[in-house]
């Protein structure tokens, strides 16, 4: 706020001053405070989960898992943790040390570590995906995290797969793709920020179709909860729906987003603000991951978790092609449990409410060992 005030010397002209009110509104305090509330919650769901009831193994079921899907998720796994130490080494140990500071690169590979707490959020509602429950897992936080799906502790979350892959596959293509875009624009000079942003995401939904299907394929993961449109492969196991690389490939691309547009302090918008902040160069540090941390929690949130369970409430019968695979099925739903799994015409289960068992008979919920005469409307 500038304020001006007149002042009138004795013998001369009015002389005006004008002083300036520094403004106390930052952003990067309010995304820095999102970042402390997102680590604190993880930090309570993954807490309860480890310690809690849901922290054991998904069994694989009686079914044989491919030995072609053994190979490469075991060659994935391997290449995913070596990746994951040279990532750590190259974005964080190494400048730190060289440096004395963690750099913003060294804060985004922080961010990228953490933020896999929200990966089987996706689930909340009801299995939209699920992972192959022969990768190494013990079960997941989803109940911990508030899902209401009955036994979703159960979807399997393989940690040493999963959990790496966000840092040296979805980082790394980030900062890849940081790689392209400034050629981009130094060969299209006149690409402004809406091209640049246009661009962006349009390529990563493509690439992330490519790379979803690819790994899909090695029976990684499965979409068995989707709408028929859109759907691809619609009567196989390793079907995908067209809205899962839209959310996804759009979140993707706002991580990068968020690198690649940095003022002439190499401040990202999520950091912009924080030099009028007064307090400590350490202090600055941590207030500018945490609101790395928070931005990127945002996008999670707006662009992916949202709109992939919002899509799930409208998804089909589970393929017949997925329903005979156990290391997919989870012990959710379909044989060997009393659950019919989702479809548009079984009802939306609780873990203690009425539902549908495989057969479509009707399963009945628990009812209260005193249960509550009826009310009737007052006349």
């Amino acid at each position: 706020m500038t304020v001006t005030e007149e002042r009138r010397s004795a013998d001369g002209p009015a002389i005006r001053q004008t002083s300036v009110k520094e403004n106390t509104f930052k952003p990067v305090k309010i995304l820095a405070a999102v970042g402390v509330l997102a680590l604190v919650v993880e930090a309570w769901v993954i807490g309860r989960w480890v310690t809690g009831p849901n922290f054991k193994q998904t069994p694989i079921g009686p079914s044989e898992v491919p030995m072609y899907m053994k190979v490469g998720l075991t060659g994935l796994t391997a290449i995913g943790l070596v990746a994951w130490f040279v990532c750590m080494w190259h974005f964080l140990i190494k400048p730190w040390k060289r440096e004395r500071r963690i750099t913003v690169d060294g804060m985004f590979a922080i961010t990228f570590v953490l933020i896999y707490w929200m990966d089987p959020l996706g689930d909340l509602v009801m299995p939209q995906f699920t992972y192959n429950a022969w990768l190494w897992n013990r079960g997941s936080w989803l109940s911990e995290a508030g899902s209401l799906m009955p036994h979703a502790g159960r979807i399997p979350e393989p940690v040493f797969l999963t959990g790496p892959l966000y840092l040296w596959c979805v980082f790394g293509v980030v900062v890849g793709a940081n790689v392209l875009m400034r050629k981009a624009k130094a060969r299209w000079p006149q690409l402004g920020t809406f091209g640049m942003v246009a661009g962006t995401i349009g390529c990563f939904i493509v690439w992330d179709l490519f790379w979803e299907l690819t790994f899909i394929r090695i029976g990684y993961w499965t979409y068995p909860t989707t709408p028929h449109w859109l759907t691809v492969f619609g009567g196989n196991w390793y079907r995908i729906h067209l809205t899962e690389p839209m959310a996804w490939g759009t979140c993707w691309a706002a991580f990068a987003l968020l690198r690649y547009f940095k003022d002439d302090k190499g401040r990202t918008i999520a950091e912009r603000g924080v030099d009028q902040v007064r307090t400590s160069s350490r202090n600055q540090s941590l207030l500018r991951f945490l609101a790395i941390y928070g931005t990127c929690n945002i996008f999670f949130l707006l662009f992916y978790i949202i709109p992939t369970n919002a899509v799930a409430l409208h998804g089909d019968t589970w393929p017949k092609d997925t329903l005979k695979r156990s290391y997919f099925t989870n012990g959710l739903c379909g044989d060997g449990t009393d659950y019919a799994c989702p479809s548009q015409g079984a009802p939306i289960p609780r873990p203690k409410s009425a539902h549908l068992n495989p057969a479509g008979q009707l399963v009945p919920g628990e009812i209260p060992a005193s249960p509550q005469p009826p009310v009737t409307f007052t006349k």
